[in-house]
């Protein structure tokens, strides 16, 4: 008998494709945006580093592995502290990617 196909929840498609538009970003940061939006040197490779951590977590978090989620929680964690060290926290940024989180975190028992 074949495997049975699970269904992905809604909520981690949304957050998936969020993910990887968020990976396209940091490429393009990593590309010159940085540079020109006056952020500090290190700001380039590191948003590289984020940009295929980003895109290796909308694949884990697409084909629902669990990896998927603890890379993109891990994720979240480096671009809270970057923003701090940066000036540009957000505590409405924070607000949702905590609830992001959360309602991944629902869904981990579903994950492979």
């Amino acid at each position: 008998m074949e495997g049975s196909k699970t269904s992905r929840p809604t909520i981690v498609t949304i957050v998936s494709i969020l993910t990887l538009l968020g990976a396209i970003a940091n490429l393009g940061m990593a590309f010159g945006g940085a540079s020109t939006l006056g952020l500090p040197a290190w700001m380039r490779p590191l948003s590289l580093i984020i940009a295929i951590g980003s895109a290796a977590s909308f694949w884990g978090l697409w084909k629902m592995r669990t990896w998927g989620f603890y890379l993109y929680a891990a994720l979240i964690v480096i671009n809270q502290v970057v923003a701090i060290s940066t000036s540009g926290f957000n505590v409405v940024s924070l607000v949702v990617s905590v609830a992001f989180v959360a309602a991944l975190y629902k869904h981990l028992p579903e994950m492979k």
